[in-house]
């Protein structure tokens, strides 16, 4: 799984790249680059194909739901369809619910965030249908044993619902 991490923050970085050294899934190598902010994002993007992308909402030039749009006019333009997880330190329910309707596949709040929920966000994400995954790629099949397509096809929508409810308090 090749990731590509977009954060202006070298600490929140490290705090990300050390979760994603505490995941292991059989049979499957985790490679990531990083980038600190979307201009280097997009030249890393135009010379190699990532499987899925973790990125900050709050980057120089950029915040909030203009962030997420970029990056997604950017992977069409360049015809590359990846799926992205929000990662930040911002508790905004509102821009969750944004996310997750522009097509962002999870959204994560970094003081909360710990390696288990990043390698949950990081399988599901990735996961496509019965089939395949969004990126092409066919993992190994322990890899997709691991998988639940029941489950993984209410998971968007039981995070919107959690969204939802967690706004109106």
């Amino acid at each position: 799984m090749k990731i590509l991490l977009i954060d202006d923050s070298q600490e929140d970085r490290d705090l990300i790249l050390t979760y994603i050294k505490k995941i292991h899934i059989k049979n499957d190598v985790i490679e990531t680059k990083e980038s600190k902010n979307l201009k280097e994002a997009f030249d890393i993007l135009t010379k190699k194909t990532y499987d899925i992308i973790i990125l900050d909402l709050k980057l120089p030039g950029s915040e909030g739901v203009e962030t997420i749009n970029k990056v997604n006019n950017f992977l069409k333009k360049i015809n590359t369809p990846i799926p992205i997880i929000i990662v930040t330190g911002l508790e905004d329910y509102k821009t969750g619910r944004l996310a997750f309707d522009i097509g962002v596949k999870d959204f994560l709040i970094k003081d909360e965030m710990k390696s288990k929920e990043l390698k949950r966000s990081l399988v599901f994400a990735t996961y496509y249908n019965g089939n395949g995954y969004t990126n092409g790629n066919n993992y190994p099949p322990t890899f997709k044993s691991f998988m639940n397509p029941s489950f993984s096809s209410f998971l968007c929508p039981l995070a919107r619902i959690f969204l939802r409810l967690s706004s109106s308090q």
